[in-house]
């Protein structure tokens, strides 16, 4: 009587268990995902304590992964990367990449990339482009290397902001000011150059005036709503209209007034900042100005 090859039967039941276990894990590595998922936009903190422990180290904001959809995943090295696509704004297709390991039976969240909202946000390119982010592949790395930085790149961004707005002038021709005062209302209009090398945004500034009698002393003081602003072209001058009631009704007669444009929008800076990096700006010198704080 002949028995049948017991070392070939083994050997093909330990394949399939194992064909089988290699699917089955990456089906369990992707509920987490999804369950991860589901957690973060009810703000189930507790759940995600547990399906990702180093999510608590994170700095600054996430995305909510709005429409999320797993694309791929893969396992090597006993760890199991999954890989999605959700919808930011108005981009349909952002990638996200989840890392799982397993623990005591169980697949935890080991990291991410592309979940911190810093992830190719203007500071992170500036900070990629000086040097400060080689190596740094994980989004808890990302958002503590980028949030204790962000005050350095934001003060950039507030320097341009002060130097451009010092490049602003009225125009200093007489013509270039006219106001009429009548039964105490003030109509005309005051004319802005700008001086500068870049055209500002409508959206980002905003125009102060003062208005003042023959005696110097203040009659009325307003902000621009900014409802009619226009984009100023670089070396190009921008005519504002002024219709105003002085306050408590006074009609002694405007003899001048001074007025300021305030850059109140720095975004497109950064934008600038990004865009033309600068040699000197070094991961070196950012990280000595971080050791003086």
């Amino acid at each position: 009587m002949k028995f049948p090859n017991t070392s070939l039967i083994f050997c093909t039941i330990l394949l399939l268990i194992s064909c089988k276990s290699e699917k089955t894990k990456i089906e369990e590595a992707k509920n987490v995902v999804n369950s991860f998922v589901k957690d973060i936009e009810l703000e189930n903190f507790q759940s995600i304590k547990s399906t990702y422990p180093s999510y608590s180290n994170f700095k600054g904001e996430i995305w909510l992964l709005y429409q999320f959809e797993i694309t791929d995943a893969k396992l090597e090295n006993n760890l199991i990367t999954v890989y999605g696509k959700y919808k930011q704004f108005d981009k349909k297709n952002e990638t996200i990449m989840f890392v799982l390991k397993e623990v005591d039976g169980e697949y935890i969240i080991d990291h991410t990339k592309g979940l911190t909202a810093y992830f190719k946000s203007n500071l992170y390119l500036f900070l990629k482009n000086a040097g400060c982010l080689r190596n740094i592949e994980t989004d808890e790395q990302i958002s503590i290397v980028c949030s204790e930085r962000q005050f350095i790149f934001k003060s950039l961004a507030v320097q341009a902001a002060k130097a451009l707005e010092s490049s602003i002038e009225i125009a200093p021709s007489s013509d270039a000011i006219y106001l009429t005062n009548s039964s105490g209302f003030i109509n005309g209009e005051i004319t802005f150059v700008n001086n500068s090398d870049v055209d500002i945004p409508a959206y980002s500034y905003q125009l102060y005036f003062v208005f003042y009698d023959k005696q110097g002393k203040i009659m009325d003081s307003f902000e621009d709503l900014g409802g009619n602003h226009n984009i100023i072209p670089a070396h190009k001058n921008i005519t504002t209209r002024i219709n105003r009631s002085l306050k408590y009704g006074l009609n002694n007669g405007v003899d001048d007034v001074s007025a300021v444009l305030k850059i109140i929008k720095t975004d497109w800076l950064e934008s600038d900042i990004v865009n033309n990096p600068s040699k000197d700006i070094t991961c070196a010198k950012i990280d000595e100005i971080l050791k003086t704080q």
